[in-house]
């Protein structure tokens, strides 16, 4: 990972001040309305959670979209780099530990993902962790499996590189399996459990891969055995 430098973390900080000080005015309000009430507590921190996080999320769709870093490799220095410096702050910071804690609803995880920037179908849910949802399309009636991870950076020996990452339309991913940078994985295709599909893999409309690393195990013009 690149070293994140000061000057990143000041900018990040400063967009950040946008939701607390929304947040502090609108907790301020709260506050004299819920006074007194029966669980005024508890509704006034779920509220005050709930204001922060649908702010914090506005200003970095914001962000992504006035200073987008391009696909492919980052060069060192750069502004692109300074771009995803401050970008992978609200990564580390806000969103990487509420998602790792598993605690967002699988049905709602597809509007998550949208909120976020990634494009999803309708009927597709994610019970894995999607890394830079706004370079990540899914199509419809797509399923996740339980701690799959998509990756769309690829990071070896200080290079630092960004590929979209395309799943098509009813496309399965097995429980554990990791889908990596620049794989396209086309409509109706099945990737088996705990399977490792590599950079830039392309599998094909109704194909069978799995393994470590995934490879073809049943083509889409064969008959089906026991995956």
């Amino acid at each position: 990972m690149r070293k994140v430098t000061v000057f990143p973390i000041l900018v990040f900080f400063a967009l950040l001040s946008f939701p607390v000080l929304l947040t502090g005015g609108c907790a301020f309000l709260l506050m004299k309305w819920l006074d007194g009430r029966f669980g005024g507590e508890i509704l006034l921190a779920l509220s005050v959670v709930s204001v922060f996080l649908a702010l914090t999320v506005l200003v970095y769709r914001a962000y992504i979209r006035l200073f987008p870093f391009p696909e492919g490799e980052l060069a060192v220095g750069s502004t692109e780099e300074f771009r995803y410096l401050v970008y992978i702050m609200f990564w580390l910071m806000i969103f990487l530990p509420i998602l790792r804690l598993c605690i967002i609803p699988v049905p709602l995880s597809r509007l998550v993902l949208i909120a976020l920037g990634g494009k999803v179908g309708e009927g597709t849910y994610s019970s894995g962790l999607v890394f830079d949802p706004h370079l990540v399309s899914i199509g419809a009636g797509t399923q996740l499996g339980i701690d799959c991870l998509i990756i769309p950076h690829a990071q070896a020996a200080g290079r630092l590189a960004h590929h979209r990452v395309c799943i098509g339309d009813n496309v399965t991913i097995g429980g554990r399996s990791v889908i990596m940078a620049g794989a396209v994985i086309e409509d109706g295709a099945v990737v088996g459990f705990c399977s490792l599909v590599t950079k830039g893999t392309h599998i094909r409309k109704d194909e069978v891969w799995g393994g470590v690393p995934a490879r073809l195990i049943r083509a889409a013009s064969t008959s089906e055995p026991d995956a």
